[in-house]
């Protein structure tokens, strides 16, 4: 998409989740894409969405291979009820989303989920990036959608 203008201009937005997108502090270009931004509003388009994901209680430490930009983060929370919460943090060098599990003994569902990536170190929960916010980026994809197709008009 950098380098074909014509695609660039249908893009409504790339999604690319579990891997690290750099870019300079303050800015939203510039880093690892030159003209692509990160998306700000659920109504931006032409932008992209990233975010790698790990446990609360097994943050990303130096080994960690997502997840560290050194840029702040503005979104907010997301839940599934009752279950799973997360939160976008920036703590120790990393920005990542922060996943906490509620478990609750009298709830038939599981106490935990599976997810961890075993079969190296710094991985954190990559195997289930997409699944934990499924229902947040479904509604921001039919948000940016719908921006794309007004803006044909």
């Amino acid at each position: 998409m950098e380098h074909n203008a014509a695609l660039a201009e249908r893009m409504v937005a790339a999604y690319l989740f579990g891997t690290t997108i750099a870019v300079p502090e303050g800015e939203d270009v510039g880093g690892t894409f030159q003209s692509t931004p990160l998306c700000r509003a659920a109504e931006q388009t032409g932008c992209l969405v990233t975010y790698s994901s790990w446990r609360d209680r097994e943050p990303p430490d130096s080994d960690a291979r997502f997840g560290d930009t050194g840029d702040p983060i503005t979104t907010p929370y997301y839940s599934m009820p009752d279950f799973v919460q997360g939160e976008c943090v920036d703590r120790d060098g990393h920005q990542y989303l922060e996943i906490s599990v509620m478990a609750d003994p009298e709830d038939p569902r599981a106490d935990d989920f599976n997810g961890d990536f075993r079969g190296g170190i710094g991985w954190g929960l990559h195997l289930v990036d997409v699944s934990l916010a499924i229902g947040n980026l479904i509604e921001l994809a039919e948000s940016q959608g719908a921006a794309w197709l007004a803006a044909q008009d």
